[in-house]
């Protein structure tokens, strides 16, 4: 069997601005710093990294992984600006706990990962506010993610499950303002209880992008 071949990044990237940029099955070496300096906004999309690469970006605060494979987050190591992650469809992925190290995440989303059987405790994560979860089938508890102090609205999706101790949190988190549970795949009876046990107002669906921009004008109001 012939061996998967990756292209260069830059011959395959797509720019939706200098600052926004796609790459997508592609490896990325340290020759590639110099016109990804710029970037805010990238999506990796089964790419390979030098380890330290992304930390060297100076301006990165929007980081979508997706595909590929790897057991941890250990590329992302020292990218302390981001402050929007997402994690999805990453082959072995075990271990999300440099997640939990990003000082400015605001917005964080995980997405079949289905090895995954612990999370890390947020607790140090004081600015996360809207996490969004699914297909993560390894997961007994999301307790970790309870523990941001400032978590305000929590979206779970496919295949998730809440414990009863998660309940008993999520009852009393001091911050939860939103919440919903979105699952095409089980019937109303599993998530339909939590939904009515919390009673509170629904998580909005609008995503990422939309997000961020209500945060900033929120914050020139």
């Amino acid at each position: 069997m012939a061996s998967y071949k990756r292209n260069p990044a830059r011959e395959v990237a797509k720019a939706e601005t200098p600052t926004q940029i796609w790459i997508d099955h592609a490896f990325i070496d340290e020759s590639d710093l110099e016109w990804l300096a710029p970037v805010r906004q990238l999506t990796l999309w089964n790419v390979t990294t030098p380890l330290g690469f992304l930390a060297k970006l100076p301006h990165l605060d929007w980081l979508d992984l997706r595909g590929g494979t790897g057991v941890d987050l250990e590329r992302m190591r020292g990218a302390h600006k981001i402050e929007y992650l997402q994690v999805m469809h990453v082959r072995g992925m075990l271990d999300l706990s440099l997640a939990a190290e990003l000082p400015n995440l605001a917005y964080l989303e995980l997405y079949g990962l289905p090895k995954v059987k612990e999370l890390p405790s947020f607790k140090h994560c004081t600015k996360l506010e809207r996490v969004e979860m699914g297909r993560l089938g390894g997961l007994d508890s999301f307790a970790g993610i309870l523990d941001a102090p400032n978590l305000r609205e929590l979206l779970l999706l496919n295949g998730s499950k809440v414990s009863p101790d998660d309940l008993e949190r999520l009852k009393s988190h001091p911050k939860l303002e939103a919440f919903s549970w979105v699952d095409e795949t089980v019937s109303e009876a599993r998530y339909g209880p939590v939904i009515k046990a919390l009673n509170k107002p629904s998580a909005s669906l609008q995503g990422a992008p939309q997000w961020f921009d209500e945060r900033a004008a929120k914050r020139t109001d």
